[in-house]
């Protein structure tokens, strides 16, 4: 939100080294270890019912809120004279065509109604794959360290696409709307959800390093980082992912009653996309009305649903 906010609202600046803990790979490495272990521990069909509550009652009401974007934009006759193309949209921002944006919305806004959510399509096939992944280590024991090494390779991969093929998008592009390009990320997630127990024995040894490594390249600017927006080099991500094991398993942390995460990655976008649009560029604007969304959408949409869980994962 901080990064987006200062991309596209002027009067505000997020500081230089928000940039050196980017959300996007944070989001995967984590959602590679929770989501390994829930597949491990939860019958199938539990599973993907515990996937379905989180993630598609929000998102339903967030792309009605995109949709209130459009409206006010165009106003109901371009609605109506593109029924057919709108309702494509809004069907592909509530399954798994989020990357989806017709050119008829690029003069709204940034161009894009709710661009952040191309990392749910991702999301999502992880979701598919992590069950066959389990399934085929009972025959491969290595097999998350072939594929962390496949993706890898093929998200190295990226200099040697220059063609487009569609718009201003290339070939690699598309690739990296699956985890054939990020699994890499969620991989080394499931390698600390499978070797959590020696971690923990070394949570503040791994603290002391990431932090310290992370320090050394925020001041004196290693080449290590390769820090570009989401991409980042290998010893950078494994710096990034010890701090974060370090905060979840080191530090004293208390307890919320509430999550506001999730609403604050859906409705961001759209909330300053309509902000732009009205004239209202005022990042504390911003922030208060994305928030206040975020509550709503956690009280009385995510809260509601995750409580339709047969099984919640707690991590001991």
């Amino acid at each position: 939100m901080l990064i987006h906010l200062s991309t596209h609202i002027e009067d505000f600046s997020s500081p230089s080294f928000i940039k050196h803990f980017p959300g996007v790979p944070s989001f995967f490495f984590i959602s590679g270890f929770l989501i390994y272990t829930s597949s491990q521990r939860l019958t199938l069909k539990m599973y993907f019912f515990n996937r379905l509550v989180r993630i598609f009652p929000a998102l339903f009401f967030a792309t009605i809120g995109g949709f209130f974007v459009v409206l006010i934009a165009k106003d109901y006759i371009f609605i109506w004279e593109n029924i057919t193309l709108v309702s494509i949209w809004f069907i592909s921002q509530i399954t798994i065509g989020q990357a989806f944006n017709p050119s008829q919305f690029r003069d709204i806004g940034v161009g894009v109604i709710n661009g952040s959510l191309w990392t749910i399509t991702v999301e999502i096939l992880f979701y598919l794959a992590c069950p066959i992944v389990i399934l085929i280590e009972k025959k491969i024991k290595y097999l998350v360290h072939i594929l962390i090494l496949i993706s890898f390779i093929i998200y190295s991969t990226e200099p040697l696409f220059t063609k487009f093929i569609y718009r201003n998008k290339t070939f690699y592009d598309f690739l990296a709307l699956t985890p054939l390009i990020w699994g890499w990320m969620f991989g080394i997630g499931i390698l600390a959800s499978k070797y959590i127990i020696v971690i923990k024995e070394k949570i503040n040894h791994i603290g002391i390093i990431s932090i310290s490594l992370i320090l050394i390249n925020i001041y004196f600017d290693f080449p290590f980082s390769n820090i570009s927006g989401n991409k980042l080099g290998l010893p950078y991500y494994l710096c990034l992912s010890g701090l974060i094991l370090f905060i979840a398993f080191g530090v004293k942390c208390f307890s919320l009653n509430f999550d506001l995460s999730y609403g604050i990655y859906i409705w961001h976008m759209p909330i300053i996309n309509l902000l732009i649009y009205i004239g209202l560029k005022n990042s504390y604007m911003a922030i208060l009305l994305i928030g206040l969304v975020s509550f709503f959408s956690w009280k009385y949409i995510e809260h509601p649903s995750i409580k339709l869980k047969n099984k919640s994962l707690m991590i001991q």
